[in-house]
C-alpha cells in the first residue's frame, strides 16, 4: 500500500482533509523563508513536493532512507525532476541546508532516536537555518476524536484500546515498549517532544493544523518552527 493512501489520498475524508491541509500549510511556511538549499527530511513518497512551489533558482533535496518509501518516491509522477533524492545519510551535506522540513517522523521514534536525528539536523543545517517540524496531536480532546474516528473507520492503530483511549485523553503516559520504530501514534505526546526541541533549538513559533485558532484543544497536527 502506498503511504499516500493512509494520508492525503485516504478513503476517510477527515484524513484526506487534515493531511492535505498540513502539506499546504507547510509549503506556505517554506515559501515564506529565504533559502538556497531546501531539504525534506524523511520525505516518504514525496507528498510535500506535490504541494510545494519549486523555483528554478533554488535547490531541492529529499532524504528518504527506507527502501519501500523511496521506491514510492521514485514512482510519484507528480514530483518534478529537479528534486534530488538522497537515500543514505552519509550523502547529506554538512552545514548546507537553509530550510529543513521533517513531517510526521518524530512520533514514530523513541527518545534515543529522536536525539540522534536532532544531532544530525544540527550537523547538516546552516547557521540560522529554519527547521519546520510537524507531528500529530495524540493527547487530550484531539486524541479522543481521532481515536473514535479510528474505531469507527476500522483504521485502528496498534495499541489502541479503550484503556489507552482514556489515558491519551487524560494525558497519562502510555508504555510504548522498547522499539527503534513505532508504527502507531498511540502513546506519543507532543509536549515531550517540545521539551527536547527547546533544549536543542530556539522555537520561534508554534502553530496548529488545520484550524490554528483551536490550538491544541481540537486539531490534527502541531507545527514547531525552530531556529538553529
Amino acid at each position: 500500500m502506498r503511504y499516500s493512501n493512509l494520508t492525503n489520498k485516504s478513503n476517510v475524508f477527515l484524513k484526506r482533509f487534515t493531511h492535505s491541509t498540513r502539506h499546504i500549510k507547510c509549503s506556505k511556511f517554506v515559501d515564506s523563508f529565504n533559502y538556497n538549499n531546501f531539504l525534506d527530511f524523511g520525505s516518504g513518497d514525496g507528498q510535500l513536493f506535490e504541494y510545494l512551489k519549486t523555483k528554478k533558482n533554488k535547490n531541492y533535496y529529499a532524504y528518504e532512507p527506507y527502501k519501500q518509501m523511496y521506491r514510492q518516491f521514485l514512482k510519484n509522477k507528480k514530483i518534478t525532476n529537479n528534486i534530488k533524492l538522497i537515500k543514505n545519510k552519509k550523502n547529506l551535506k554538512k552545514n548546507f541546508y537553509d530550510v529543513i522540513t521533517i513531517n510526521e517522523v518524530f512520533e514514530h521514534l523513541p527518545n534515543k532516536k529522536i536525539l540522534e536525528v536532532i544531532k544530525l539536523l544540527k550537523l547538516i543545517s546552516r547557521k540560522k537555518s529554519t527547521i519546520i517540524i510537524t507531528v500529530p496531536l495524540e493527547v487530550g480532546l484531539s486524541s479522543l476524536v481521532k481515536n473514535l474516528i479510528r474505531f469507527a473507520s476500522k483504521s485502528i492503530h496498534e495499541g489502541l484500546t479503550v484503556k489507552n483511549l482514556f489515558k491519551s485523553f487524560f494525558y497519562r503516559k502510555i508504555n510504548r515498549g522498547s522499539r527503534v520504530y513505532y508504527n502507531s501514534h498511540i502513546g506519543f505526546n507532543h509536549h515531550d517532544l517540545k521539551k527536547i526541541l527547546a533544549n536543542n533549538f530556539t522555537i520561534t513559533n508554534i502553530t496548529y493544523s488545520p484550524f490554528d485558532y483551536l490550538k491544541s484543544f481540537l486539531n490534527s497536527q502541531v507545527f514547531f518552527i525552530c531556529k538553529k
